[in-house]
């Protein structure tokens, strides 16, 4: 009378996003394949001084802007920039982040946002550990 059933519900397969640690691994094997083997490197072909990481972004449909030439751009994940965003640690990179404007993280933010981001978080751990450490002396 007061048992609770739970019927299994069958659902399709979830295909693993770029996001997820087996979208990850899936899309590093497919930038594996498509990166040059060692001959193709060492012959480039006439007027084509693209490195290895341009060919890749270019198989995979994204242009990657040289990062001298970068400038902040809106992405996916800028839309809470400002206020919760969580920046692209790619965007500022040599390599530049694959995702483009699909990218979940912040490409809003500046070069140095993410480490501050780190640093303010540790910061307030540390602190937060002292207060926790204080109180306990006290209470003995």
């Amino acid at each position: 009378q007061g048992q609770v059933v739970f019927n299994k519900i069958k659902s399709e397969p979830v295909l693993p996003t770029p996001l997820s640690p087996d979208g990850e691994a899936l899309l590093r094997r497919s930038m594996l394949r498509a990166l040059p083997t060692q001959e193709e490197e060492e012959e480039p072909e006439e007027g084509q001084g693209s490195s290895s990481i341009e060919r890749v972004a270019a198989s995979l449909g994204v242009v990657i802007v040289p990062l001298s030439e970068r400038q902040p751009e809106t992405s996916v994940g800028s839309a809470l920039h400002g206020s919760q965003c969580k920046p692209c640690s790619w965007f500022w990179r040599p390599q530049g982040c694959f995702n483009s404007r699909e990218c979940a993280h912040c490409h809003m933010c500046l070069p140095g946002e993410l480490k501050r981001l780190k640093k303010a978080k540790q910061q307030a751990m540390r602190a937060k550990a002292r207060h926790q450490e204080e109180a306990v002396a006290v209470m003995s």
